[in-house]
C-alpha cells in the first residue's frame, strides 16, 4: 500500500509539473509552485536606476510605427509604471514632456536628452520588430518582438553602460484563435507583457509574476 502511495504521488507530482511547463514556465519555478513555495527572487541585470533621475524614451521602426499606433507611447508609460513601483527612490522626467523634446529634435544623442532634462540616466527603447499575429497568418495571435535595450550613464559622458536584446514571445505555450479575443484585448496583453519584461531587467523579481498576464 505504501508503495502504490509512493507511486502515485510521484505520478501525480510528475504530472503537475508536466502541465506547468507545457505553458512555458520555467521549471525551477514550477517546483516552487508545486510546494507552494515563492520562488526566489531573480536579480535584477542592471541595477543602477535606484535614486537617480531617469529619462525614458523610445524609437519605434517605421513598419510597426505605421501597423500599430501609439506603441511608443503605450510602451513607455507602462515601463515608467512599472519602475516608479518597484525601484526605490526612482525620479523619472514626465514622459509627455520627453516625447514632445524629441518630436522637436529628430536628430539627437542619448547625452543630448540626459542634460536637457538633468537627468542621471538615459533608458532608451528601439522597438526593432513587433507584430501581433503568428507568421503568415492574420487568425492566430501569437505576439513576437525585437526589442534593444539601452541605457546611458550621464555621469559617464552618456556612454552606454547596459545593453541587450529582448525578442519575447507571448503567450509561449500556442497562439491564440483570433475570434477568441479582440485585436484591442490582445494589443493590451501582449504590450502589458512587454513592458514587464522590459522593465525587469532593473529591479528583482519573481519570476511567478508573469502568470497574472497570460
Amino acid at each position: 500500500m505504501r508503495a502504490n502511495y509512493f507511486f502515485r504521488s510521484v505520478l501525480i507530482l510528475g504530472l503537475g509539473l508536466a502541465a506547468l511547463i507545457n505553458t512555458g514556465c520555467n521549471p525551477f519555478t514550477a517546483l516552487y509552485f508545486l510546494f507552494l513555495l515563492p520562488p526566489p527572487k531573480l536579480p535584477a541585470a542592471y541595477d543602477g536606476l535606484e535614486q537617480k533621475t531617469v529619462v525614458v524614451l523610445a524609437h519605434v521602426g517605421r513598419g510597426a510605427q505605421f501597423d500599430y499606433a501609439g506603441l511608443e507611447n503605450d510602451l513607455v508609460k507602462g515601463v515608467v509604471r512599472e519602475l516608479r513601483e518597484n525601484v526605490k527612490h526612482i525620479k523619472i522626467a514626465d514622459p509627455g514632456e520627453v516625447r514632445q523634446w524629441k518630436d522637436e529634435h529628430s536628430d539627437y544623442e542619448l547625452s543630448d536628452v540626459g542634460r536637457e532634462f538633468k537627468a542621471d540616466r538615459v533608458v532608451y527603447l528601439e522597438i526593432e520588430r513587433f507584430t501581433l499575429f503568428e507568421q503568415q497568418t492574420s487568425q492566430l495571435y501569437r505576439g513576437s518582438a525585437k526589442i534593444r535595450i539601452q541605457v546611458a550613464e550621464m555621469d559617464k559622458n552618456g556612454e552606454i553602460e547596459f545593453d541587450t536584446h529582448l525578442e519575447p514571445l507571448f503567450p509561449g505555450s500556442r497562439p491564440i484563435p483570433a475570434p477568441e479575443m479582440s485585436q484591442d484585448k490582445f494589443r493590451s496583453l501582449y504590450v502589458k507583457f512587454l513592458t514587464r519584461q522590459i522593465a525587469h531587467h532593473f529591479f528583482e523579481y519573481r519570476p511567478d509574476e508573469d502568470f497574472s498576464v497570460n
